[in-house]
């Protein structure tokens, strides 16, 4: 986030805006969540003021999508181990 040169109080609303829990610990999903938001700031769109729907429709997105990222590559990693034990 540091490297967008995006001024520290955007980057504040972003890291707030994407911890959805609020743990304060970024997983896959909300970190994707941040580089989205991220970029719609560098490209001139500010971050809204507050957790919006659309925010949160994201994230479940993106949570979606991480795990079945995961998943596939379980199962990659699965089928390898069965083709090189043959």
């Amino acid at each position: 986030l540091k490297q967008s040169s995006l001024p520290p109080a955007t980057l504040m609303q972003i890291w707030q805006l994407s911890d959805i829990d609020g743990t304060g610990i970024f997983d896959w999903a909300k970190f994707a969540l941040a580089m989205a938001l991220t970029f719609h700031a560098r490209n001139g769109i500010a971050p809204p003021a507050t957790r919006t729907p659309a925010i949160l429709q994201l994230h479940h997105y993106f949570t979606r999508t991480v795990l079945l990222l995961l998943l596939l590559l379980h199962l990659l990693l699965l089928l390898l181990r069965v083709r090189l034990s043959n």
